[in-house]
């Protein structure tokens, strides 16, 4: 039947990338070439200052750096949902229980100049992989901080306000970012989102970071 060939149609016309290097030659597991795959090491990192729990698909550094820095400021939004795919096969067994996936979401004016969301990106392939339920409309940024890397830690105890949230209470959520060093975004997400009524909160990011005189960190 004509549907049987219409893959191999679609990678002719568009043939697949690796979602790390970019490389259209894959090999090995699906989405993310054999050499690339090493890279992803899914592990729990220190909890944040506030306890909560956070696992990253890999280290902020070499070829992922470079991918996370093409999905955030080089428009290359296709990253994100094979990144997003990788991240849930690697880390599910890690994973707390959850009711719902949420994105860390970006403030009004950077949505406006990237045109899209990355995290949003990143947790939609998670959702898809495991078959959980995407919640965009349970968090919000009210105000837009300055960079991550910037800050102290007064400064980044002070993100705490910048986002509400409505999520349903008693809910469990698992909060979905690109990359985390300190967490205070990570806490400062899980404060709202409790504030709201979620029992219990946990984060999963694509990449972890102990560096904090990266410029390339800045928040969502």
């Amino acid at each position: 039947m004509w549907f049987a060939v219409l893959p191999t149609l679609v990678d002719l016309i568009a043939p697949p990338r690796c979602a790390v290097c970019g490389d259209f030659s894959i090999a090995g597991e699906r989405d993310i070439c054999s050499g690339c795959w090493p890279l992803l090491t899914p592990a729990a990192v220190e909890p944040c200052p506030d306890g909560l729990a956070r696992i990253a698909a890999g280290l902020y550094e070499a070829e992922l750096r470079a991918a996370v820095l093409a999905l955030k400021y080089g428009g290359q939004q296709w990253r994100g949902g094979p990144l997003g795919r990788a991240m849930a096969s690697l880390s599910a067994d890690l994973l707390p229980p959850f009711d719902a996936l949420v994105a860390v979401p970006p403030s009004a004016a950077r949505l406006r100049r990237r045109g899209y969301d990355q995290a949003f990106e990143l947790a939609r392939g998670v959702a898809r992989t495991l078959g959980c339920r995407l919640a965009p409309r349970w968090l919000r940024r009210t105000v837009d901080g300055p960079r991550q890397a910037t800050l102290d830690a007064a400064g980044r105890a002070r993100v705490v306000g910048a986002f509400s949230a409505c999520a349903p209470r008693g809910a469990r959520v698992l909060l979905v970012d690109d990359v985390t060093t300190t967490g205070s975004t990570l806490s400062a997400c899980a404060a709202a989102l409790e504030r709201a009524g979620a029992w219990a909160v946990s984060g999963l990011t694509l990449a972890y970071s102990a560096r904090l005189d990266d410029d390339s960190l800045s928040g969502s």
